[in-house]
């Protein structure tokens, strides 16, 4: 039962996980820019003349600019770990289902999901 709920959720995942276009890679840059820019030229307009207040305006975005872009960065690495999840759990079921296939039983669990009986059974 729960085999089956996981094997339909996966598939469902599946379908749901495209490529990131270019096009969305620029809109991330484009959202960076759009946040970061008017923030610093407004923090830069408050420091009036004092220079040092200029260059905490600049830091504050330059800093406001790396949060947001390590943002996207652990949506994409959250991506790639949800794709990486999917595809061994499609390659456990076909090593069960391999496995299957070869012995004429139904066995489940993690020492057939493993590979160890696929090395045992393929000598």
């Amino acid at each position: 039962m729960w085999r089956s709920m996981r094997r339909e959720r996966a598939e469902a995942t599946v379908t749901r996980l495209r490529p990131i276009s270019p096009w969305m890679l620029l809109l991330a840059v484009v959202v960076i820019v759009a946040v970061t820019w008017p923030l610093t030229v407004w923090l830069y307009g408050i420091a009036g003349n004092d220079p040092a207040r200029r260059l905490e305006a600049i830091k504050i975005g330059s800093t406001v600019a790396a949060g947001t872009g390590g943002f996207f960065a652990l949506l994409l690495a959250f991506r790639r770990q949800r794709s990486t999840e999917i595809i061994a759990a499609e390659t456990r079921e076909a090593w069960d289902k391999e496995y299957e296939q070869r012995v004429g039983c139904q066995k489940s669990g993690t020492y057939v999901s493993s590979g160890f009986t696929r090395s045992v059974h393929t000598r």
